[in-house]
């Protein structure tokens, strides 16, 4: 359990999020102006083509704990989470995604592990997990091959690797997060790759959840990409370049 008056840093990616940010902050200052926390929002716009970037420097004008980075041009998740992650102050950083499909309350449980673990995480597939509105079936199916991909060649004992609800201890977010390398959707395999070998401690907890219907993820280009970068990973740590 956290100490009161601790930092919390919340880290989050959006690309052409113009018309849900700032229902988004909304929500995440009423549910954390009842936390014990020092907050600071990070968001990282992504390149956006809207007016994301706008919306988010009209919050920051009335508000001190908000840090807006920019990529010049659409760069990944993985890369405006590293981004965001490695400028954040807080004791503890929790990235979450601006579709907020993972519930706050959430966050609840996580605060009774953070003092005891360097990575708690969400997960949709625990047993006690809660999907409220579940992925189409082509996506289930990619998720069983992934996730089956992942379990054999590269994790142990993790049942999701990529819920976008995660909270990183400082330290440890500095040290894992300057040697991702990974700009796509398998940056979450490669810190928990990387963490597992520098043995953090890592928790999964179950979460509510709900699949947001407009997503962007490309059913036949993302599948490819993603297998390209779990090779990535191996390749890499053969390479030596995870080590310190």
């Amino acid at each position: 359990m956290t100490q009161p008056g601790l930092k919390l840093s919340i880290v989050i990616p959006a690309y052409n999020e113009a018309g849900k940010i700032k229902n988004t902050f909304s929500r995440l200052e009423r549910f954390f102006s009842q936390k014990p926390y020092e907050m600071e929002y990070v968001f990282v716009d992504d390149g956006s083509s809207d007016d994301t970037l706008a919306v988010l420097r009209e919050l920051q004008g009335s508000r001190r704990n908000i840090k807006i980075r920019v990529n010049e041009k659409n760069t990944g998740k993985g890369y405006s989470i590293r981004k965001g992650m490695l400028s954040a102050e807080g004791a503890y950083c929790l990235f979450m995604d601006a579709d907020m499909s993972t519930s706050l309350g959430a966050f609840d449980e996580f605060e009774k592990s953070l003092g005891g673990f360097d990575i708690i995480m969400g997960s949709r597939w625990k047993e006690e997990s809660n999907v409220k509105i579940p992925q189409p079936w082509c996506r289930k199916i990619m998720g069983h091959v992934f996730y089956a991909i992942v379990r054999a060649f590269l994790l142990k004992g993790i049942t999701d690797t990529n819920c976008g609800f995660k909270c990183y201890r400082r330290e440890a977010a500095r040290d894992l997060f300057s040697k991702q390398r990974l700009r796509g959707w398998g940056f979450d395999v490669e810190l928990l790759y990387i963490a597992q070998k520098r043995g953090y401690r890592i928790k999964e907890i179950p979460v509510v959840w709900g699949h947001g219907r407009d997503s962007r993820v490309n059913l036949f280009v993302v599948p490819a990409l993603t297998l390209m970068e779990l090779a990535a990973i191996k390749i890499n740590d053969w390479k030596g370049r995870y080590e310190k």
